[in-house]
């Protein structure tokens, strides 16, 4: 998702987070991830640095510290930050909650999250999220390609979830707008969004997949301003994106959910 904002941009890498809850090396660590305390051991232009010599995936477990802590830092539920393990557990209220929230985009912008949470009979966690398309394309064989691609964004997820805690996905076209966690247009024509007012038809099932992360309260973990105005400079793919190709929500083409995302997701259950 890209729109270009004019404002002075938020520089998270010299940020640590408050002192609340649990800190980012207790959270980070049953996820396979490496915290320090309540910040991280590499700051975001040297993991750049570091990529660019040895690749990403050597330095993965510490691009999760950065890209985890600018989303809870920008989340407005950013004060709960449960230990991973109650994160994770079965909450002591197992009725379905109705997740509401904002995700401060480039660090300035409130950009709503909503999704539901609930669980199987087996104890599953259960994540919904349930969007109405509307527009000129919105018509019965494009909503059904639509759904049909949300189907497969959801086994994306799941798949994912496997790694840290086995999770159903339920993406489904609503029925109704009253009935949706979001409503959005729906268009032949390409489009990059932002994924709560424009879907392209044409989209594939994993940017589709990156898309419903943001309505999960996920934030873009590449660089957002270096894209809109560098996009066609020919820098190199690390200084432009500054982030893990391999996570899905820095690279919609090619990555995959990562644990730190099921942590953000999961989290909010008991907030």
């Amino acid at each position: 998702m890209v729109f270009l904002l004019t404002a002075k941009v938020f520089l998270f890498s010299s940020i640590a987070i408050a002192n609340t809850g649990a800190s980012l090396e207790e959270i980070l660590k049953p996820l396979g991830g490496i915290g320090k305390a309540d910040s991280c051991p590499y700051s975001r232009d040297t993991l750049v640095k570091y990529s660019m010599q040895w690749g990403f995936a050597p330095l993965r477990q510490y691009w999760a510290c950065v890209m985890l802590r600018k989303n809870l830092n920008r989340d407005s539920k950013s004060s709960c930050r449960p230990n991973t393990a109650d994160a994770l557990a079965t909450p002591i209220d197992k009725n379905e909650k109705n997740l509401r929230g904002t995700l401060a985009y480039l660090g300035i912008a409130p950009m709503p999250y909503r999704y539901g949470a609930g669980l199987r009979s087996n104890e599953t966690p259960v994540v919904k999220v349930s969007v109405y398309f509307k527009g000129s394309a919105a018509n019965r064989a494009n909503l059904a390609l639509i759904q049909a691609k949300m189907n497969s964004a959801s086994r994306i997820w799941e798949a994912g979830s496997l790694k840290v805690k086995h999770t159903e996905f339920q993406f489904r076209v609503a029925e109704s707008e009253l009935a949706a966690d979001f409503s959005v247009n729906l268009q032949e024509a390409d489009t990059r969004g932002p994924y709560l007012r424009r879907w392209s038809l044409n989209w594939s099932s994993n940017t589709i997949a990156h898309e419903l992360g943001h309505m999960m309260g996920l934030d873009d973990e590449y660089d957002n301003f270096r894209v809109s105005v560098l996009g066609r400079s020919g820098m190199p793919y690390e200084k432009l994106m500054r982030c893990d190709p391999g996570s899905i929500m820095c690279s919609s083409s090619y990555g995959a959910p990562q644990p730190h995302h099921y942590y953000a997701i999961l989290r909010r259950r008991g907030c």
